[in-house]
């Protein structure tokens, strides 16, 4: 029987505090206790156990959140079946209040003590870190001793093991009628600080555990607006529901312990860079238009790659999430292959310089439709990163991007769509459109420029670059169509 006690759906009440730049280096949790490990919690049977969620509003008054948990985890067949949760949140409250016991609900830190819980999952901080001309403010050495002291005390008078979940990131603008954070330019500040205290507590004892929800959910940008958030401060019942969905897989060992930023972020051979707020769903097929979810602006390494050859924009990317294995159709991507980014990377932290052999366009971003209009002749030029088989360097107008077309040192892979012979070879070939097929400015879904799309016929193509074919169009020109399975035919 699943038992979830002491949940309140209460309006948010407000309360502020500061930050001041920190160094205060963690010593491991050290004792002779026998409790087990988180990660035996995570592996083992959740039936009979206790999770208390303790925080700020955003613990309290996730209605969102808890009902996720009990309709999704907590049913009979459930990851979660059989668990016990308490809302041990107190709206408005700070973390320099909850650990001396200053609560207005009584969701104290001796009152969690006393449920001695099998797992507390902790946030607290944003109402500690961010400034109010009415209320006090702790800085992040402050707000790190008063963690320090919540996780020390649970350790030594709890069985329980602890999951530190890392506050959402804050917005970058107040509302019309009131200030929430201020100064409003400290926004990504504080949203760093308090992610730099959650992440000094990774290896701090085997009972303790870091979940970086900024980095899973809402990303590490404070934008003026998230698809997943509700206001400054807090997430609409989507985001709630996303950070329940991050938690259950961490805690039923979906995602081991420590795993998903070495997941994430360490690049193989794919990444993909996410520009805005993403959809992502369970499969590729366009007539799935439900999202499971959504994934912010961050670089996802790319398990598997889908074209729909009727359109040029569709590619779809299979990516590992929270939710694990998902696809995306992400819109105006950067994709990075890994010998590219070493290529100008190199270990002696050499400048990388790369040979403009041409006169060329020099282009705002990694696509060739956005176009300043300014050119480069031929030189030599530093390039500063990499992405959509194109070149970022330095000009004289700033850092613009160059096509690498257009240099001494042509940007390719060998994986995927790719694969098999990428030089540009000349054919004479007759291929058979059974569909309606894409057309693109260059021999790749990225960067470049859609020309629109040919219905079922037959065309001729004068050369190719593994599965792509270059024709000639009496309309919009020479162009490269995506087309992997082609018999040789009469025309």
């Amino acid at each position: 029987m699943v038992r979830l006690s002491n949940i309140y759906f209460k309006l948010v009440k407000l309360c502020v505090i500061g930050s001041i730049i920190f160094s205060l280096p963690l010593t491991a949790f050290a004792s002779n206790e026998t409790n087990p490990s988180i990660r035996l919690f995570y592996e083992s049977s959740k039936s009979g156990k206790v999770i208390d969620f303790v925080g700020d509003s955003t613990t309290e008054s996730a209605p969102a959140m808890f009902k996720r948990f009990l309709e999704q985890y907590a049913v009979t067949g459930g990851a979660l079946q059989g668990v016990t949760i308490n809302n041990r949140g107190a709206s408005g409250n700070t973390l320099h209040n909850f650990v001396n016991d200053n609560t207005a609900n009584g969701n104290s830190l001796g009152k969690v003590i006393k449920d001695n819980a099998d797992l507390y999952i902790i946030s607290y901080g944003i109402n500690d870190i961010r400034r109010s001309s009415t209320t006090g403010a702790s800085g992040p050495t402050q707000i790190k001793a008063d963690l320090k002291t919540t996780i020390d005390r649970l350790l030594k008078e709890t069985k329980g093991s602890i999951l530190l979940r890392t506050p959402n990131t804050f917005l970058s603008r107040n509302p019309v009628d009131s200030v929430l954070v201020s100064p409003i330019e400290n926004a990504q500040l504080y949203s760093d600080q308090l992610w730099g205290i959650y992440e000094s507590f990774k290896d701090y004892s085997d009972r303790v555990d870091v979940i970086d929800i900024p980095s899973l959910v809402f990303g590490r940008k404070a934008m003026p607006e998230h698809i997943l958030m509700q206001d400054i401060l807090h997430p609409n019942d989507a985001g709630y529901q996303a950070i329940a969905d991050a938690i259950a897989d961490r805690i039923t060992g979906g995602t081991a312990a420590g795993e998903w930023h070495y997941m994430a972020y360490d690049p193989k051979t794919f990444t993909i860079e996410l520009r805005q707020a993403t959809p992502i769903y369970d499969d590729w097929q366009q007539l799935n238009h439900k999202p499971v979810s959504y994934v912010e602006p961050q670089i996802l390494t790319v398990l598997k790659e889908k074209i729909d050859e009727g359109n040029a924009a569709g590619t779809w990317y299979q990516v590992q999430t929270w939710l694990g294995e998902k696809w995306i159709h992400a819109v105006r991507p950067i994709v990075r292959y890994t010998e590219w980014v070493h290529n100008i990377h190199p270990v002696n932290n050499k400048q990388t310089t790369v040979k403009v052999m041409n006169g060329t366009l020099l282009y705002k971003d990694a696509y060739t439709d956005t176009s300043t209009g300014y050119s480069i002749n031929p030189q030599s030029v530093e390039v500063i990163d990499v992405g959509n088989y194109m070149y970022k360097i330095k000009t004289w107008y700033g850092d613009l991007w160059i096509p690498s077309s257009a240099t001494n040192t042509l940007l390719d892979n060998h994986y995927g769509k790719f694969a098999g012979s990428n030089k540009v070879v000349p054919v004479d070939q007759v291929i058979n459109l059974t569909t309606t097929t894409a057309l693109s400015e260059l021999p790749t879904t990225l960067a470049a420029k859609s020309l629109g799309a040919l219905s079922p016929q037959m065309v001729r193509a004068f050369e190719k670059k593994g599965d792509w074919y270059h024709i000639h169009t009496n309309w919009t020109g020479d162009a490269w169509l995506y087309y992997p399975i082609v018999t040789n035919m009469k025309l």
